[in-house]
């Protein structure tokens, strides 16, 4: 949660959960556990959700490891799967990854993607980049 506003209490993880749900029911998809195969344990989320950004709704790749396994390319191989996801199974032609102007590690895992830097917007008072990509940008 380093590029969140705060890391979440209890209340705030219960009501992100809830969300989660909320988005299979009505959409069919959401976010994921990223499982480490070696040791079968829960290590971040990797998933499509849609994002309200500037008046708009785009379905965003979100991807959150934790600290201890990061550059290890945990968080791009799931990105792509998600990227291609919603690409060739899903249909949609168009897909945004949020990020915090100085997440660095996040940003290049949108580029490896082949997303480019779109605009910056301002969410809860935070820059971030929002980066895009077509199907035509793998």
């Amino acid at each position: 949660m380093r590029y969140y506003p705060h890391p979440y209490s209890r209340e705030e993880v219960a009501r992100w959960i809830e969300r989660n749900r909320e988005r299979y029911a009505s959409h069919g998809f959401g976010l994921w556990a990223l499982i480490l195969r070696e040791k079968g344990e829960f290590v971040g989320d990797c998933g499509l959700t849609y994002q309200h950004v500037d008046g708009v709704d785009e379905l965003e790749v979100g991807y959150h490891v934790n600290k201890e396994l990061w550059r290890r390319g945990l968080a791009t191989e799931a990105a792509r799967a998600c990227r291609d996801h919603a690409f060739d199974a899903l249909g949609f032609d168009r897909l945004i990854a949020l990020v915090r102007a100085e997440n660095e590690p996040s940003s290049a895992v949108a580029t490896k993607l082949g997303m480019h830097v779109e605009k910056e917007t301002m969410r809860g008072e935070l820059r971030h980049f929002v980066f895009a990509m077509t199907p035509g940008d793998r």
